[in-house]
C-alpha cells in the first residue's frame, strides 16, 4: 500500500517538477505574444477579450489534438479546455486503485502539500496571474470515475502582479473543492 501511494504521488509530482515556493514567472512566450498583439497591456491584463478568446480557442484545439499525453507509466492528460480566464486539465491514473487508495489519493490531492506543488508549477505566464486565472485539475481513476477536482487561482497561491511590480505574500489559507 505504501509503495503504491509513493508511486502515485511520484506520478503527480512528475508533471509538476520544481520548487515548492510559488513565484512570479519571467514573461513567457505567450505573455510576449499577447503583449505584441495587443491582447494584454503592460501589466498583462487582457484589453482585447475577443482576441484572447480566439487565441485560446486555437491553443485549446491544438493542445486537445495531441491528447491523450502519457506523462509517465501511471498518469496521462486526457482533456484540456482553455479560455482567457479558465483552464481545465483532465488527468487519468493508469493504475488500478482500490477504495482506500482512492480515499488516500483524494486526501493528498486536497492537501497543502499538493497545493504547494501545483502553485509552484501551474502559473507559468504573467497573464495568468494578472487576470486571476482559475486552473482546474480534474483527476480520474482508470475506470473514468472522478477522484477529485482541484481549483486553484493566483490568489490561493498568493501571487499578484501590479504596476509591473512582482509581489509575493505567503499565507497559509487553502481553498480547494
Amino acid at each position: 500500500m505504501l509503495q503504491k501511494k509513493f508511486i502515485i504521488i511520484a506520478a503527480i509530482s512528475a508533471f509538476f517538477p520544481g520548487v515548492i515556493c510559488a513565484q512570479i514567472p519571467e514573461p513567457s512566450s505567450t505573455d510576449k505574444a499577447f503583449l505584441e498583439s495587443g491582447i494584454v497591456d503592460s501589466n498583462y491584463k487582457f484589453i482585447d477579450i475577443e482576441g484572447a478568446k480566439l487565441a485560446f480557442r486555437e491553443l485549446s484545439n491544438n493542445f486537445a489534438g495531441t491528447l491523450p499525453i502519457q506523462i509517465n507509466s501511471e498518469t496521462s492528460i486526457i482533456s484540456v479546455v482553455m479560455t482567457p480566464n479558465y483552464l481545465i486539465f483532465g488527468y487519468k491514473f493508469l493504475i488500478d486503485l482500490d477504495i482506500p487508495q482512492k480515499i488516500e489519493m483524494k486526501n493528498y490531492l486536497h492537501s497543502k502539500e499538493h497545493r504547494d506543488v501545483v502553485c509552484a508549477n501551474v502559473f507559468t505566464s504573467r497573464y495568468m496571474i494578472a487576470n486571476n486565472n482559475v486552473i482546474a485539475l480534474d483527476y480520474y481513476d482508470i475506470s473514468n470515475k472522478r477522484i477529485a477536482m482541484i481549483k486553484i487561482t493566483p490568489d490561493i497561491c498568493n501571487l499578484k502582479i501590479s504596476n509591473n511590480k512582482n509581489e509575493y505574500v505567503p499565507k497559509m489559507s487553502i481553498q480547494l473543492r
